[in-house]
């Protein structure tokens, strides 16, 4: 599948863009930044119209939410019904399951980034 547009060759309804102020505001020119490095923003492509959809082809199945973006068919879902009641072993073992992740979210914490 090839894109209608790219960052090397926009066209006039769909122009690329650089995102700017993380995200609030956009650009048509590389903003001007001292890198230290080869690597480079790439630019975004911008909304094809005022809500910000895209056109989906005819052939793409579209659920229930689509449109109305009411989710009637997630909330009848037997998945929504069904309660999991877990054993006093299970809970033991996700309890520990969460401590040993807590344990070595502190640790990356504690090395820090660029120290190995």
């Amino acid at each position: 599948m090839t894109p209608k547009t790219t960052p090397e060759s926009p066209t006039k309804d769909e122009p690329w863009l650089w995102c700017l102020s993380r995200g609030r505001s956009r650009a048509e020119k590389m903003p001007a930044f001292n890198y230290s490095g080869e690597l480079r923003p790439f630019p975004i492509m911008t909304p094809r119209n005022a809500l910000n959809l895209r056109t989906v082809p005819a052939e793409v199945v579209r659920p229930d939410y689509a449109e109305t973006a009411d989710p009637v068919s997630e909330a009848e879902s037997r998945q929504q019904q069904v309660t999991v009641e877990y054993k006093p072993a299970q809970i033991a073992t996700l309890r520990r399951c969460c401590e040993v992740a807590r344990g070595a979210i502190d640790a990356v914490v504690r090395v820090g980034p660029g120290r190995y």
